[in-house]
């Protein structure tokens, strides 16, 4: 095999690994959109002081991103605020 093949084999191999590293960085880009708009989601319904609705949308987020550490933050932020909600009402 002369220098021309081998050189043609290592491009090869590089543009695959290339390749696969920009497959795995859409996925996470898509993957963070998809929490973003979830969070940008529950932000519209807090604005309009509607925690339950919020609370509904994150929970619905954590179904299909259950270990996802903002949207956790988020669910555990809000039921503390309803928690003290309802303590303030009775």
């Amino acid at each position: 095999m002369g220098f021309g093949a081998v050189g043609l084999v290592m491009l090869s191999i590089v543009l695959l690994f290339y390749l696969r590293m920009i497959s795995e960085r859409s996925a996470k880009r898509r993957h963070s959109s998809k929490i973003g708009a979830i969070l940008a989601q529950a932000d519209i319904f807090e604005s309009a002081a509607n925690d339950q609705a919020a609370l509904k949308a994150i929970e619905e987020g954590l179904k299909a991103h259950p270990d996802q550490p903002e949207l956790l933050k988020r669910r555990q932020t809000l039921q503390k605020r309803l928690e003290e909600t309802d303590q303030e009402s009775n």
